[in-house]
């Protein structure tokens, strides 16, 4: 049997003392906590107005403690702690591919986490809703926004993420809408 220098213990001599495992083992989890990556600020200001956005159509539609979902027509909770139980804020448009129609009132609807999160949306479906809301030539509009807005992507005059200003301007905006409707 060998014996640890450092802590004075016997291990085995094929084996390490498990002070000095345990010690690199915190030593190792404490460095990779401080090197662990925090969202940047882009991210943290996208996941602001997005939830801004949410919390506004909810506001909008969701007057009961159950509602449907706009796609599927499942009855969902409005409110809750639950991430897969609750209503959704779905985009007809994605909000990551189309940033600057992401929070629009015409863009988005309620959603059950099923079909925002695993069936991307449910795109037709949304659509048939958005008409029977809005009306055909809101969402014409719409559709024309989309195209215009990819093809500015395309042609490089518009980035493929929202400029830091505009996301700024967006929340502000949205806070106030938010205060407007109380």
């Amino acid at each position: 049997m060998a014996l640890c220098e450092k802590h004075g213990r016997f291990f085995r001599d094929n084996e390490f003392c498990g002070a000095c495992w345990a010690a690199g083992s915190l030593a190792k989890k404490v460095e990779s906590k401080a090197t662990a990556s925090k969202p940047s600020g882009l991210k943290r200001l996208k996941d602001k107005a997005q939830a801004l956005h949410s919390k506004k159509i909810k506001a909008i539609y969701c007057k009961e403690k159950f509602t449907n979902c706009w796609t599927c027509g499942k009855p969902v909770l409005t409110k809750g702690t639950s991430v897969v139980n609750t209503i959704h804020c779905g985009h007809y448009f994605p909000k990551g591919t189309y940033w600057e129609l992401a929070y629009l009132l015409e863009n988005s609807g309620l959603q059950c986490y099923d079909c925002n999160c695993n069936n991307q949306g449910v795109i037709p479906a949304m659509r048939i809703k958005l008409v029977s809301i809005f009306g055909e030539s809101v969402i014409s509009k719409l559709d024309k926004l989309a195209d215009k807005f990819i093809n500015e992507k395309r042609a490089g005059i518009k980035k493929s993420q929202p400029p830091e200003m505009w996301l700024i301007g967006q929340i502000e905006l949205l806070k106030m809408e938010l205060k407007s409707n109380k």
